[in-house]
């Protein structure tokens, strides 16, 4: 059997129910290794609660207001300080692939907060997303992105949106979500929010993303996915690279002058970086 890893992503809306279910799904799972990649944990007095038997708690203590964290059990794993901070988390590991090879691999947890004047990324992600580039390290990010994007699943592209799938493409990343089943839903609406981000040397090791359909305890479902340590063949991915935009516009009736998808992601990002 291949060497898994097993990823549960959820903002848990600082619940303190969302927490012990979270909890409860780590004492059930029959497994040895397993990353929670969480964002706005249940707080008291500036200090995460309620995870406490889950495995090695991440989160950048220098902040009394953290909104993401990430647990870790059966991984020996390392926080990156220096791109750490109240709402982005983000560590550093190693795993193996074909033939025993060993590849360092960073993984983080964000939230973008949607009150913000400044559109997403996150700028730590910015930055650790080039630091990767630039040493060749794999990278896989879990974020709440409060961002709309058909790409991902949403219903309609808004600012953030765009701004953040400009910045995904420029970079060269990849987007794991499939489908469009809602990954918060409360009274009032329900929308595809929280995405999953990685490089594409990692891509075909994920496998079987997901929303849960199981009670979560808060207003945003679990995303469930693995890693297998052994690189496969044939797997599914999307590339937003090869996207018929000109199709999907169409299709849509969406206005090119409002979404200039057309424009190449990379300079359109590359501009934005200058102004």
């Amino acid at each position: 059997m291949a060497d898994r890893i097993h990823f549960t992503q959820i903002n848990l809306h600082h619940s303190k129910s969302a927490s012990a279910v979270l909890a409860r799904c780590a004492a059930v799972m029959h497994t040895s290794k397993y990353i929670f990649l969480i964002q706005e944990p249940w707080i008291i007095k500036g200090h995460i609660r309620g995870l406490g038997s889950c495995g090695k708690l991440f989160w950048a203590g220098n902040t009394d207001r953290p909104r993401a964290c990430i647990i870790a059990k059966g991984i020996d794993a390392c926080l990156l300080p220096q791109f750490s901070d109240g709402d982005f988390v983000a560590i550093r590991l190693k795993i193996k692939t074909t033939g025993g090879i060993a590849r360092d691999l960073i993984i983080g947890s964000v939230y973008m907060p949607y009150d913000l004047e400044n559109l997403p990324p996150h700028e730590n992600m910015m930055k650790l997303t080039t630091y990767a580039r630039q040493r060749g390290l794999e990278i896989l990010l879990g974020c709440d992105a409060n961002s709309h994007h058909l790409v991902w699943g949403s219903t309609d592209i808004n600012p953030r949106g765009e701004s953040l799938f400009n910045f995904v493409v420029g970079m060269e990343l990849h987007i794991l979500n499939r489908g469009t089943e809602p990954t918060f839903l409360d009274s009032r609406r329900q929308e595809v929010i929280d995405i999953t981000i990685c490089s594409g040397g990692i891509l075909d090791l994920l496998r079987g993303w997901r929303v849960s359909d199981e009670p979560s305890g808060s207003d945003h479902r679990q995303v469930r996915f693995t890693m297998e340590q052994v690189q496969s063949q044939g797997l599914w991915k999307r590339n937003p690279r090869k996207t018929n935009w000109r199709g999907t516009r169409k299709t849509l009736g969406v206005d090119s002058r409002k979404h200039p998808l057309d424009s190449t992601p990379k300079k359109i990002w590359k501009q934005r970086q200058t102004t």
